[in-house]
């Protein structure tokens, strides 16, 4: 979990862009919250190997309505990999514990745009393609009477927006900085500085490509190096 709150995201923004004061529209207009919201998500999406937690996770949809082609999408899926609908009617598979019983039939993913020239009632049966358009899954066919399902959506997970003073990310506090960075770059431009928003985005590069402080775990993995003081080289008295 990452140190700083929202607050003190906020403060550190401000500061890097020369102090900004707090009367200023942006500020006033909440932007720079926006930014650092908008950084954390972006640093995912750019640096997916990186958030090895946020890879690989799942979201139960649903259930599909009779008449329906879509339904929304959990608000902290940033990418999806996968769909899958459930088909057994026998266990509720709005709860995540039951899908380790539930069959599992893939939805395949279609060319945008294609999905919305389809008959939405020209076909029945369970769903077969999917599209995705904004914070909605777009589906065919339509659900029919009787073919109401769950979606299972596996896919990249971005973070929550910050909102109370005292939030903080999921991320790790290694990444604090780089999302302070972004947040500024981002804040930068909207306040009319796009050098100084060019400058923090490369730094924001640097120190994502760059050396990154190491969980404990990985630092007992490296072999560890020994200088003694005063022993000859080559170990020899």
């Amino acid at each position: 979990m990452g140190d700083l709150t929202l607050a003190q995201y906020q403060s550190r923004v401000l500061l890097l862009l020369n102090n900004t004061r707090t009367t200023h529209p942006a500020v006033v207009a909440g932007l720079h919250t926006q930014a650092i919201n908008d950084a954390a998500n972006d640093l995912i999406r750019m640096y997916p190997n990186r958030f090895p937690e946020h890879n690989g996770n799942s979201w139960t949809i649903g259930p599909t309505t009779v008449g329906d082609n879509l339904v929304a999408l959990p608000s902290n899926l940033l990418a999806i990999d996968r769909v899958h609908h459930s088909q057994d009617a026998t266990i509720t598979p709005s709860d995540p514990d039951t899908w380790n019983t539930v069959q599992e039939r893939y939805v395949a993913p279609i060319t945008k745009g294609t999905i919305g020239l389809l008959s939405k009632s020209a076909s029945t049966g369970y769903p077969t393609l999917w599209d995705r358009k904004s914070t909605n899954l777009l589906y065919f066919p339509t659900t029919a009477t009787g073919y109401a399902t769950y979606f299972r959506i596996y896919g990249l997970a971005g973070e929550l927006k910050l909102s109370a003073a005292g939030d903080t990310f999921r991320l790790h506090r290694d990444f604090d900085e780089a999302v302070t960075l972004l947040a500024a770059s981002k804040f930068a431009e909207v306040i009319g500085q796009p050098e100084r928003s060019f400058e923090l985005e490369a730094s924001t590069k640097r120190k994502m490509t760059g050396g990154m402080s190491v969980t404990g775990r990985e630092r007992m993995a490296r072999p560890m190096t020994i200088t003694v003081r005063g022993m000859p080289r080559g170990g020899r008295r």
